[in-house]
């Protein structure tokens, strides 16, 4: 089982950086953790769509090559967490409006659109 160090999570924040930029989550605050305590996932997101923050953990414990494709990968994996945070925050509420799903869906299309075009 391949083990991370320090290089790999700097690379790793390196990579989240470049993803919150390309989808222009800019005025999210987000706090990165490495830790050694998970081992059945690459990383974890914990986003706070209200306040515009986000945790994310790196965990030390992989089942596949930590590679640099993998890790960018897995950092645009927790990124689209952050992403689509707002509107899974309104599909869990009960009282959402047709509109306010709209626009969340919205702006996830225009934030995917900018990284596509």
């Amino acid at each position: 089982m391949p083990i991370l160090n320090k290089g790999h999570s700097r690379l790793f924040q390196k990579y989240i950086s470049q993803w919150m930029t390309k989808f222009r989550l800019g005025e999210w605050d987000v706090t990165y953790l490495f830790r050694d305590d998970n081992f059945e996932r690459l990383a974890e997101c914990a986003p706070e769509p209200d306040v515009k923050q986000a945790l994310i953990i790196l965990f030390d414990h992989w089942q596949i090559e930590p590679s640099e494709e993998a890790l960018e990968q897995t950092a645009c994996h927790e990124v689209i967490h952050v992403l689509l945070s707002p509107l899974m925050r309104l599909a869990a509420e009960r009282y959402t409006t047709e509109k306010q799903l709209a626009d969340a869906e919205h702006d996830v299309i225009r934030a995917l659109e900018r990284v596509l075009f």
